[in-house]
């Protein structure tokens, strides 16, 4: 996942200009950096051996919502906007492109277990494959 995001920096300035990214480029750079936050949140993790020390310290930062909040509730929701609003820009050219972004995050967005992500994100990309080929065309 932080490859995916750190990846996606350079496309930010790609993007077509236009009203969108006045509100997409923020969005998706804020949600890139609190996505990069759940990934150090998840190292962190990763390097803990001792299950009773793992426990203390996901209690610990459950507990503290300065961190938990940013980084493992809402940085997926920011990011996936960002996304969305992105895929706006791509309107004249790729109206089913925008519909499929559209559709997957309304998919990434409902009440679920977290496996809701996967078909969703599919979707997304999907999308805004179909985005980057019609916008060739034109």
């Amino acid at each position: 996942m932080i490859i995916g995001v750190l990846f996606l920096i350079p496309q930010i300035g790609n993007f077509p200009k236009s009203k969108f990214n006045y509100i997409s480029s923020p969005s998706l750079i804020l949600g890139i950096g609190l996505i990069i936050g759940m990934c150090v949140l998840d190292f962190v993790f990763w390097s803990l051996k001792d299950p009773e020390f793992k426990s203390q310290v996901a209690k610990h930062l459950i507990n503290t919502t300065e961190i938990w909040t940013p980084f493992m509730k809402i940085s997926g929701k920011i990011f996936t906007f960002g996304l969305l609003t992105s895929s706006f820009n791509y309107l004249k050219n790729s109206k089913l492109g925008v519909s499929l972004v559209t559709l997957g995050v309304l998919v990434v967005y409902l009440p679920g277990g977290g496996w809701d992500n996967i078909p969703g994100y599919l979707l997304i990309t999907v999308g805004f494959y179909l985005n980057f080929i019609n916008s060739q065309k034109t």
